[in-house]
């Protein structure tokens, strides 16, 4: 995206939402758009609806965790991301919603996108920011009792002991793996397709 889009876009967004957009940056010709939680899901559905717009993809949606991070845009510790693409014109976007740590929550955008389900599960998942509206907000990576949320910056990288807890099975590993390895090469040229 160049320069002039670029600035195309935020006046934009700036003249439909006053106090909504925080800030704006071009990096590596990619526009970053700061939005306040509060306001997100209208912004996001304003760059999905716009016919001058039209950023109906969503590419992916993350978090960071932004602890003791030397150049913070924000004093909020936390942002969901949205990538979004345009297929119309093959523009990106990325959208940050900042979220304080003391109250983690953001508006779901399952309601915008049915694809934001498994996203904002895996966001809640490792990061604990829940998703006001989500249909379904449970984990989707660790498991049920798990306490923590293991990609916030204050998780430590070797964990908190968790695993010494789980006792784990092998007791049929080696005839498994030695099953698994000798398959292939006993199926016929037939059953494994040309080449």
């Amino acid at each position: 995206m160049n320069q002039p889009r670029a600035d195309s876009i935020v006046q934009h967004v700036r003249t439909k939402f006053a106090g909504a957009l925080r800030g704006a940056t071009v990096h590596r010709g990619e526009l970053t758009l700061v939005v306040a939680r509060e306001r997100v899901l209208d912004v996001l559905a304003f760059l999905r609806d716009d016919e001058s717009l039209r950023f109906d993809f969503p590419i992916d949606l993350a978090a960071v965790d932004y602890r003791d991070h030397p150049r913070r845009e924000f004093p909020e510790r936390f942002a969901v991301i949205y990538h979004l693409l345009s297929t119309a014109t093959e523009e990106r976007l990325r959208v940050k919603a900042p979220v304080p740590e003391d109250d983690p929550v953001c508006p779901s955008a399952v309601g915008l996108w049915s694809l934001a389900n498994w996203t904002e599960r895996e966001v809640f998942d490792m990061f604990g920011i829940r998703f006001d509206g989500h249909p379904d907000l449970r984990r989707i990576l660790m498991w049920e009792e798990f306490e923590h949320h293991p990609l916030r910056k204050d998780y430590p990288l070797r964990g908190l002991g968790e695993r010494d807890r789980y006792t784990v099975v092998r007791d049929d590993f080696p005839q498994a793996a030695r099953s698994r390895r000798q398959e292939p090469a006993a199926r016929s040229s037939a059953e494994r397709g040309p080449g």
